[in-house]
């Protein structure tokens, strides 16, 4: 498999602690400026434990997945938090390559496991 980050929010800690405090702040720029990076990070962890995770989609982070299966990614697109887009069989010319499938022996070994 290979993995390449193509591009992301600058500063993604600090849209997320923007996002976080805009439903408590009255200024949440300044709020998040005066903050250092161990505040910034607790403040987040807090967010999480309370469950409320959409702060988290103000920071975008798009990668390019190579040499995984179909079924890897179908796995992945269950998932709410990430969006796809991939090859679509019904236009892309796999007569060149360019696809994999695991081997019969690995199917077999996974599902008895």
């Amino acid at each position: 498999m290979k993995v390449t980050l193509i591009s992301c929010t600058a500063e993604p800690i600090e849209v997320i602690c923007r996002a976080i405090a805009v439903m408590n702040q009255k200024d949440p720029v300044a709020y998040v400026q005066a903050l250092d990076m161990v505040e910034k990070e607790q403040m987040i962890l807090e967010t999480l434990k309370s469950r409320l995770t959409g702060a988290l989609e103000f920071a975008t982070f798009e990668f390019l997945l190579e040499d995984v299966t179909r079924a890897f990614t179908h796995q992945l697109g269950r998932l709410r938090t990430y969006h796809f887009s991939q090859q679509s069989l019904r236009f892309f010319d796999g007569s060149e390559g360019g696809f994999s499938m695991p081997e019969v022996e690995e199917c077999l070994e996974d599902m008895i496991c």
